[in-house]
C-alpha cells in the first residue's frame, strides 16, 4: 500500500501479556517525511517510550523507513511482559542510567528521602545550589558594605541638613537686606529728598517767625541774636540745597 502525507492510518495488534487488542494510530503530516509521523497507542501500554497521553516517542529523520519504525513498535508490544519490563531511561536523562526497571523508578518516586537525595545529586541542581550560595554570599557582603557606609551616610546627611538651614537663614537675611535697600532707595528718591528739605525749610521759616515775635520782649539779648542768626543760616542752607535739586532752567 502506498502511503500518502496528510493521512491517518490505523493498525490493530493483540498484546499477549495484556490479553487485549490495542490500536496503533499513525498520522502522516502534510510535509512527511520531512516532518516526523505522529504515532499513538490506545489503550495506552506502559512501554518506556510511550507518554502518558499514549503517544509514542520516536527518533525520526526523512531517510528512515516508516515500515521499520512500525515494525519495531509492534515487536515491543508483542514482547511486552508487564510493568517490570526493562527500561532504558538513559535516553530520558543520564542521571537515570542506574534505573533498569519500572519498579525501580516507582520505588524512587515513593521514597521521599531517596528521591530528595537523587534530586539534590543532579548536576543541574548542584549548579543551582552553588549559584544560590554565591548569591547569598554576595548579598551578605553587600549588606556589610552598606552597613559600613551608614555612619558616613548619616554624617553627610546631617551636613546637608545643616547647609540647608544655613541657606534658609542666608535667604531670610538677604530678603531683609533687600527690604532695607528698598526703603533706603525710596527714602533717597529725588522727590522724597525735596519733600524732606521743603519740610525743613518750612520749619526753619516758622522758627524765624517765632524768634522775631520774641524780639519785642528782649531786643538787646545777645543770645537771641545768635539764635536768630543760626536759624537764618540753616534756613538759607536748606533753601540752597532745595534749589540745587531743581532742574536747571
Amino acid at each position: 500500500m502506498e502511503i500518502q502525507p496528510n493521512t491517518l492510518y490505523e493498525q490493530s495488534v493483540f498484546v499477549p501479556f495484556l490479553k487485549t487488542i490495542v490500536k496503533i494510530t499513525i498520522f502522516l503530516p502534510p510535509k512527511f517525511p520531512s516532518e516526523y509521523p505522529v504515532i499513538s497507542i490506545e489503550p495506552r501500554v506502559p512501554l518506556g517510550r510511550v507518554s502518558a497521553s499514549g503517544q509514542v516517542e520516536i527518533q525520526w529523520n526523512q531517510h528512515m523507513k516508516l515500515g521499520n519504525t512500525i515494525k519495531d513498535i509492534l515487536q515491543e508490544l508483542l514482547n511486552y511482559s508487564g510493568p517490570n519490563a526493562a527500561l532504558n531511561l538513559n535516553d530520558i536523562h543520564p542521571s537515570l542510567r542506574n534505573i533498569q526497571m519500572i519498579s525501580d523508578l516507582e520505588l524512587l518516586l515513593n521514597d521521599e528521602d531517596e528521591f530528595n537525595d537523587f534530586f539534590e545529586d543532579l548536576d543541574q541542581i548542584k549548579s543551582t545550589r552553588k549559584l544560590e550560595l554565591d548569591l547569598i554570599a554576595s548579598n551578605v557582603e553587600t549588606c556589610r558594605s552598606t552597613a559600613a557606609l551608614e555612619p558616613q551616610y548619616h554624617e553627610k546627611l546631617n551636613r546637608i541638613n545643616t547647609l540647608i538651614q544655613e541657606e534658609n537663614q542666608l535667604r531670610m537675611r538677604f530678603q531683609e537686606l533687600a527690604q532695607q535697600h528698598q526703603l533706603l532707595a525710596d527714602k533717597f528718591k529725588i522727590d522724597n529728598v525735596k519733600a524732606l528739605i521743603k519740610k525743613q525749610v518750612d520749619g526753619l521759616e516758622n522758627q524765624s517767625d517765632e524768634c522775631i515775635q520774641e524780639l519785642q520782649y528782649d531786643a538787646t539779648s545777645e543770645a537771641w541774636i545768635k539764635k536768630y542768626q543760626q536759624i537764618r543760616k540753616s534756613y538759607h542752607l536748606a533753601v540752597a540745597r532745595l534749589n540745587g535739586l531743581e532742574p536747571a532752567a
